[in-house]
């Protein structure tokens, strides 16, 4: 079957890329290893951009304002103020591409908004579209996150925050979510949760459900040592529930000496994300924890740098994102919030622990249980490990969806 995945971020480096991103780049190597052809109509993003994938290319889009993106593409820890933008001349430039191709199928991923873009492609070229729906229709105020409620900011960042979130928001509105949504041919959805939120825009009754899936390792028991490392990775931005965190690990840090944290930061995002670092570092200072703090930057294996040194993942985030999955799938016990589409993978005390949002005592008590019974820690772990094999694991979502493909052609 050959396959197109239109997505103008798809080069966003892993590091960098939201978690609807990171999951488009697994399934498509996994479509690819399944004998598929798979063509990627993406914005040009970097002067030589390849992809070392057998069965998978890039037919790379140039707009008039692709300059620009080439320039808010992240090349360090830093992002920029508008990390989604795209020129959006490349649509006329993709339906060439498909026109040319023939794909017996186009297939995108991300927000009920973007489904416009799949809708309008497909419309065009008369191509069978498939959306997966990854997060919900209803947006979180970012103005409602951890930084906001408990500390002053400058006032130009207030300002600058909400200029970009402005930018962001104006589009997504009903009536265009509700015409893309009800304009591609087959919809998928990311959980219950994110369903549920499409309740006002679209017919929900005959919408799939896969959940957001990633690479199985095999399980690797931990060894006890005489230090506990507890762990949060990915980004650095409003509602990720960094600054909950280490207000946490001071309490914990009291009573037990042989804790450390580690912040393993991929990148910070502008506005909020350089206040957040800077309120993380001055509590920390506060308790005189600077040297129990490890902190990571972009590492070359996850896997091996951050998941399998870690004693537990902590990730109380207000919105829930692949990061939870991942730790999951490397048999480390997580505590993380309620929000979400959590809830449906994580059973409390069973595979991992769930957390009121902003709850601070709540993690407190959490990350003392799991270090004070090893046990119990390995054990949420292992059956961490085993919900994510049944119902996250990449090849058996992706087989599903190739199912869902040949049914429209």
């Amino acid at each position: 079957m050959k396959i197109a995945i239109f997505e103008p971020q798809f080069l966003t480096p892993r590091a960098f890329a939201a978690s609807h991103i990171v999951l488009l780049q697994d399934q498509a190597t996994m479509l690819s290893k399944l004998g598929n052809e798979i063509v990627i109509l993406t914005e040009k993003a970097l002067p030589h951009s390849r992809i070392n994938v057998p069965n998978l290319r890039l037919r790379l889009l140039s707009g008039k304002f692709s300059l620009v993106k080439l320039w808010l593409m992240p090349q360090q820890i830093c992002m920029s103020m508008l990390p989604d933008f795209f020129s959006l001349d490349i649509i006329r430039e993709a339906l060439k591409a498909l026109r040319r191709e023939k794909p017996d199928v186009l297939y995108s991923c991300g927000s009920p908004f973007f489904s416009i873009f799949t809708a309008l492609l497909g419309y065009r070229s008369g191509i069978p579209t498939v959306y997966y729906v990854f997060t919900p229709a209803h947006y979180a105020r970012w103005w409602k996150g951890e930084t906001t409620n408990k500390y002053s900011e400058p006032a130009h960042k207030v300002v600058l925050e909400t200029l970009k979130q402005t930018f962001r928001q104006i589009p997504r509105r009903g009536l265009l979510m509700r015409w893309g949504l009800n304009h591609v041919n087959k919809l998928i959805v990311s959980s219950k949760f994110v369903k549920a939120s499409l309740d006002r825009l679209c017919d929900t009754k005959k919408i799939p459900i896969v959940y957001p899936s990633t690479k199985i390792p095999p399980l690797k028991h931990s060894s006890i040592t005489n230090q506990v490392i507890i762990t949060y990775y990915g980004h650095l931005r409003p509602r990720r529930g960094v600054i909950d965190l280490v207000h946490a690990f001071t309490k914990v840090a009291d009573e037990f000496s042989n804790i450390r944290l580690m912040l393993a930061i991929s990148n910070i995002h502008e506005i909020y994300g350089s206040m957040t670092l800077r309120i993380c570092k001055k509590v920390l200072k506060q308790h005189e924890l600077e040297s129990s703090v490890i902190w990571k930057g972009i590492v070359s294996n996850v896997y091996s740098e951050i998941l399998q040194p870690s004693s537990l993942l902590v990730l109380p985030q207000h919105e829930p994102s692949i990061k939870i999955i991942e730790s999951m799938a490397a048999g480390k016990p997580v505590i993380t919030t309620k929000a979400g589409w959590a809830p449906e993978i994580i059973s409390n005390g069973v595979n991992g622990c769930l957390v009121e949002v902003g709850k601070v005592q709540q993690i407190v008590a959490s990350i003392k249980k799991l270090i004070s019974d090893y046990e119990l820690a390995i054990q949420i772990g292992e059956n961490a490990w085993k919900t994510v094999k049944e119902k996250c694991n990449l090849t058996r979502s992706t087989k599903e969806l190739i199912k869902i493909f040949e049914k429209l052609n």
